[in-house]
Formats: structure tokens, sequence, C-alpha cells
């Protein structure tokens, strides 16, 4: 049992392995291993399609996949993107307070078609950023 708990713990650690220090930033790092932003000032830099590609590197490294894996789970979609399940959203939401410490999105207030997708997801995310003050 300790075992496990152990292989666990060491799974977690590296899942948020992040990237090393950007000198140009004052030596703090500002995306992770995925391209995920790890400030403010990165998230709002960030086109759409930016975030939406750091956001599938991330879910794909989740499900240990490739990011090419789960656009083929998209072939369906109105947009052409990944189908997510609410935990997935969730997750990468999480990811994302990171950057701001707080919530960037209350998804209560967004019905589910808008948030169904990873590039539904990362547009709402976007836009959300682009309306914080």
């Amino acid at each position: 049992m300790a075992q496990q708990i152990k292989m666990s713990a060491t799974a977690i650690e590296l899942e948020f392995e992040e990237a090393a220090p950007d000198a140009s930033h004052g030596g703090a790092p500002v995306v992770d291993r995925f391209g995920m932003p790890l400030t403010p000032n990165a998230a709002r830099m960030m086109p759409v399609a930016t975030l939406q590609a750091a956001m599938s590197k991330a879910l794909a490294h989740l499900k240990r996949t490739t990011p090419a894996e789960l656009l083929k789970g998209g072939a369906g979609s109105a947009d052409g993107t990944s189908a997510l399940d609410s935990i997935e959203v969730i997750w990468l939401l999480a990811k994302m307070k990171r950057a701001f410490g707080h919530s960037v999105l209350d998804l209560s207030n967004v019905p589910r078609s808008q948030w169904s997708t990873l590039g539904a997801v990362s547009a709402l995310v976007h836009d959300a950023i682009a309306e914080m003050p």
C-alpha cells in the first residue's frame, strides 16, 4: 500500500513539472512544459490557437496519448476538435487557475454545448481572459 501511494505521489510530481525559468521575465517561467501559461500576462498574450495547442498538449499528456490522437476524436464535432468530458474541462480550467490564482471561467453560467469541445473551451477561456481587468 505504501509503495502505491509513493508511486502516485511521483506521478503527480511529474504531472506538474514546470519549464525552466525564462531570464527575460525576471527568472520566472511564463509557460509550463506544455505551453500552458503560468502568469496572467502570458495568458493574455496568447492567441486562441496557441492556447488551444497548449491545452491539447496538456490533455494528451493526461490521457497518455498524443495531440494528434486527440484531434482524431474531433472528426465529428462542429469545430473539428476533440470532444471533452466535463471532468477534462474542469482539469483544464484548474491548470489555467494557476496563472491567475482564481477561476477564469464559471461553467455554471455557460451552456454545456458551448464547452463540449477543446476548441470551444479554448475560445471561452481566451474570451474570459480578455474580459478580466
